[in-house]
């Protein structure tokens, strides 16, 4: 009856307003999210909203702000006239990798008392080979390399994730 009295234009307004409705209820849904995780209910982590893991929390914002240079690097470093940018980015990618050295992971502090030396040692050896490729990337760069450099951007891509099957805590991200 709806489809004969209004046809296509009805059934897409009805559509429309479907979509509409659910969109404001994903929108709804997410402010209680975020307005119970401000009042001090767990977050998926389990932990309260704002809480960081102690030992943990440094790295992560580390690894965070990390990841966010690197896939912009990974976009644009084919691109010759984007070096200035990537240059900058692969710089802060040094001093990250170099900072990151100084701190340890939960998977590390929550390991058995005999384990941890060595997973530590492994982490910062990891961490260093890391920082390493990340200066031959800013000389390909500054070379003017681009080639190169997206070739490294793979290897790059390569120990991010070996680092992190080896040393993230299965709950992260």
């Amino acid at each position: 009856m709806f489809f004969q009295r209004f046809g296509c234009f009805g059934l897409s307004l009805l559509l429309i307003s479907a979509v509409n409705c659910v969109a404001a209820e994903r929108r709804a849904r997410g402010a209680d999210e975020d307005e119970r995780s401000d009042a001090g209910i767990r977050n998926r982590s389990g932990r309260e909203a704002g809480q960081k893991e102690k030992g943990d929390g440094e790295l992560e914002d580390v690894m965070d702000e990390m990841n966010g240079n690197f896939r912009k690097i990974r976009r644009q470093v084919s691109d010759k006239s984007q070096n200035a940018s990537s240059l900058t980015l692969a710089a802060n990618l040094v001093r990250l990798t170099q900072k990151a050295t100084q701190l340890t992971p939960r998977l590390i502090t929550q390991a058995p008392e005999k384990d941890r030396a060595a997973m530590l040692a492994s982490y910062r050896d990891q961490i260093q080979e890391l920082a390493a490729t990340f200066a031959d990337l800013q000389a390909a760069l500054k070379d003017g390399k681009n080639g190169k450099a997206a070739e490294i951007v793979e290897d790059l891509r390569e120990l991010e994730s070996v680092g992190h099957r080896k040393f993230r805590a299965k709950d992260a991200h």
